[in-house]
């Protein structure tokens, strides 16, 4: 029996002739990639595995995600100043530093968020959360009292409209 290791790609408005099971499908028409596939039953089919919107992003569509667990990113302080970034996903810790702790949040994008986690290695000093070209908006209007005593952390949660950040403490002094 032989066997194919190499996989085909297929770049066409029409589903194309003659795949076989692991080969993809870019269907053009609609921006939708495809994998080909076998069940458990022997059933072979083409599984959607993203759509791309026209700037290239991948979109699914009610998809079932079970037992997911994100990174923990360990975000380095230097000097006080903690620029995040959400290449480094969106669970992110900071251990701060003595006096005025200054954490950038990214540029607003709308859909996306961020949690921190904010442990404090001195008691004391304080925490400040800004955003280049926009602001962080809190719940009431006023930015919640970070818990700055050594050895305990906050979390923090940030929301985006793609205008600005919406920011709450979602827990204290753990």
């Amino acid at each position: 029996m032989s066997t194919r290791n190499t996989i085909q790609h297929f770049w066409s408005p029409t589903e194309p002739n003659g795949a076989s099971v692991g080969d993809e499908w870019y269907n053009s028409a609609t921006n939708v990639l495809y994998k080909r596939i076998s069940n458990s039953l022997g059933i072979v089919s083409w599984l959607e595995l993203a759509t791309l919107d026209s700037s290239g992003n991948k979109t699914l569509t009610n998809p079932t995600i079970k037992n997911y667990t994100e990174q923990l990113y360990f975000v380095t302080v230097i000097n006080n100043a903690i620029t995040l970034s959400l290449d480094n996903g969106s669970f992110q810790s900071i251990t701060t530093m003595t006096g005025t702790n200054t954490i950038t949040l990214p540029t607003p994008a709308a859909g996306k968020s961020i949690i921190l986690q904010i442990a404090y290695a001195a008691t004391g000093g304080s925490l400040v959360f800004a955003v280049t070209g926009s602001s962080v908006k809190w719940i009431g209007g006023i930015a919640p009292t970070a818990t700055l005593v050594t050895g305990k952390f906050d979390f923090y949660s940030f929301i985006s409209d793609g205008k600005n950040w919406y920011g709450s403490q979602s827990g204290a002094n753990f």
